[in-house]
């Protein structure tokens, strides 16, 4: 697989749920729900916190990325949340229903839970997430990050 994408991901204090998403769209119009993954994400955690609920974990949907789009949607009830400690790794299929939740951080939690490296900006803690894509060579991804 090739890097496709490094870049950061920040969930700021009092941010509200991202919608829920896939990443792309079906390489075809039906039938790629069988199909083995051709690109993945990879999230690495970046604080200590005590209390890294509060920040606002990614949520997924499990199996969604061998759903069609409207069942994975339909699913929502059986989404789980990662929570990511300094250095922890995730790996997920670029094809799963996601979403970011809410950062619900605040000046007083803050001075509880962050780290020396985790920044206060006096309403709360920003979550930090370093956010990697590899992709086959084949795969051009064109949605989130423009046509490279």
């Amino acid at each position: 697989p090739n890097l496709t994408y490094a870049g950061w991901i920040f969930s700021f204090p009092k941010s509200a749920d991202q919608p829920w998403h896939q990443d792309g769209s079906p390489l075809f119009e039906k039938g790629t729900e069988s199909l083995p993954s051709y690109a993945l994400n990879v999230f690495v955690g970046l604080h200590r916190a005590k209390q890294l609920l509060e920040l606002g974990p990614t949520e997924f949907v499990v199996g969604s990325h061998h759903m069609e789009p409207d069942s994975a949607m339909s699913k929502i009830g059986t989404a789980v949340s990662a929570v990511l400690g300094k250095g922890d790794i995730l790996l997920y299929d670029y094809r799963i229903c996601h979403r970011g939740t809410s950062n619900l951080s605040s000046s007083s939690v803050a001075s509880s839970v962050v780290d020396r490296d985790d920044e206060d900006d006096d309403t709360g803690v920003i979550r930090k997430v370093l956010y990697l894509m590899y992709a086959r060579p084949w795969f051009r991804e064109h949605l989130n990050f423009g046509n490279r």
